[in-house]
């Protein structure tokens, strides 16, 4: 897989661990494979304002990104607190139904306007 990953890579794509935190994304694929982005997983966040050992955990998983070269997202985002407190703790970006509910291309390119950057991850 890791061959895969550096021609993808080389060719300008950029590699994405989806639902970091759950699963079989873990450590070890940091460890492992040279990733451009993390998207935690959204169990981060059910209770992230009221659970002080939660809050340490995302602090530093966004830490070690950080460290390590990676852009940090945060999924499942569903209020204003909790987009606050993710900035606050230097997640580089979130998505949620706190910004808006899963659009069809052309109904988030008409959100976003002409002169908008496209950033899909």
């Amino acid at each position: 897989m890791s061959s895969i990953l550096k021609s993808l890579r080389s060719q300008g794509y950029l590699v994405s661990l989806d639902d970091f935190g759950s699963g079989y994304s873990s450590l070890t694929m940091l460890k492992d494979v040279q990733i451009d982005v993390i998207k935690m997983d959204q169990g981060f966040f059910t209770d992230l304002t009221t659970n002080e050992q939660g809050m340490v955990a995302i602090q530093h998983v966004i830490a070690m990104a950080k460290d390590l070269g990676i852009t940090s997202i945060a999924e499942g985002v569903e209020s204003e607190e909790q987009a606050k407190m993710l900035a606050s703790m230097g997640c580089d970006g979130v998505q949620g139904y706190f910004y808006s509910q899963p659009l069809e291309v052309r109904e988030y390119e008409q959100l976003l306007g002409d002169d908008t950057p496209r950033c899909f991850l």
